[in-house]
Order: C-alpha cells, then structure tokens, then sequence
C-alpha cells in the first residue's frame, strides 16, 4: 500500500473479526504492515488504484505486526 508519500510497504497479514465481505456497507476490516508508517485518517492506495481506503481508527502493536483498522472509500455500499 501506499500513502501521499509514495513509500509501498507491503502488507504482512489480514485479521479478519467475522467472516463477511471485507469493506462492504462501510464495515472496517483490518490490516497488518511491518512498519509504523500510517497513522489515523490517512487514506492509503493499493497496487490496484481503483480502490483506497481509510486508516479509522488509532493503530495498534500486536507484538510483531502494527495493525490499521480501514474502511473503504467509496460511494458504492454493496
């Protein structure tokens, strides 16, 4: 993923709370990255740009990974 400043950090695991559509009707979903590079409110775009997505919430220390509560963006809920 990338932020404004262009650095790609990849991501190192995908922690999911439920097994639904991740990001569907607005509902969060979680992300682990080896670095602390991203902090609340910004907005991060994967390799595939059509998509981007909202840091939402403070990031949290699991012990190995720093893991980002996010939240699509965009103006279609299904």
């Amino acid at each position: 993923v990338m932020g404004d400043s262009r650095k790609a950090i990849p991501i190192t695991k995908s922690v999911f709370d439920a097994a639904s559509s991740v990001g569907i009707a607005g509902s969060t979903f979680k992300l682990g990255i080896g670095e602390k590079w991203f902090t609340e409110c910004d907005v991060l775009i994967p390799d595939d740009a059509r998509y981007s997505f909202r840091v939402v919430a403070p990031v949290e220390y699991d012990g190995v990974d720093f893991i980002l509560t996010c939240q699509l963006i965009t103006s279609v809920q299904t």
